[in-house]
């Protein structure tokens, strides 16, 4: 069976209705595994779903299962994140404009919050202010406090930019979010500011 036939067919099964009593246990694990081997395909809010309808019917060794799938999936994409937020900021050191417009996503809810500026709406716009910030060369940036979250389709990494550069030094204090576009994950907004001074 091709993985694309494996889909539809977890897909069709998931949709089912619940089992009736006359089901037997037999029955319903195999049709849960058939989901379940093919997991991989599957989006993580549907994994998650299948959790709570697993435990709903006692089905403690899908569930296992299950957890470990939604773990993974979680994991792989908090690693894409981290990766396409290390490009992001490997394009903000070196100066590289090119770079940074590669990992920046299209449309118009495309945003920047550069310190101390208003916000530019618009891949257009954006891009052009980076290229303004990017002509001034190479900047020392160190993170820390990173913190990362994600879903299938979206991230968010908040973080402290330390920054050293020929004529400034600070530290911002940072929010990226990330959206996969066309199986990639492109950052969509960025918003920098001061390190506030007092901490709640």
């Amino acid at each position: 069976m091709s993985h694309m036939s494996a889909h539809v067919r977890a897909q069709h099964n998931v949709r089912q209705p619940m089992y009736g009593k006359n089901t037997s246990s037999s029955m319903k694990n195999k049709r849960w595994r058939i989901m379940a081997i093919d997991g991989s395909e599957v989006s993580l809010q549907q994994l998650i779903s299948d959790l709570d309808r697993a435990i709903d019917e006692e089905q403690y060794e899908l569930a296992a299962s299950l957890r470990d799938e939604i773990q993974k999936k979680r994991q792989d994409n908090r690693i894409a994140v981290e990766e396409a937020n290390d490009h992001f900021y490997d394009a903000f050191r070196n100066g590289d404009y090119a770079a940074m417009s590669q990992i920046w996503g299209s449309g118009d809810h495309v945003q920047c919050i550069h310190p101390a500026a208003e916000c530019i709406a618009g891949r257009q716009d954006v891009m052009t202010s980076w290229k303004l910030i990017l002509s001034s060369g190479r900047m020392n940036i160190t993170l820390e406090d990173v913190r990362i979250y994600t879903t299938d389709t979206q991230g968010y990494v908040t973080l402290v930019e330390v920054v050293d550069a020929e004529d400034s030094q600070g530290r911002i204090i940072a929010t990226n979010i990330f959206e996969r576009q066309k199986g990639c994950w492109k950052i969509v907004h960025h918003h920098g500011g001061p390190v506030p001074s007092r901490r709640f």
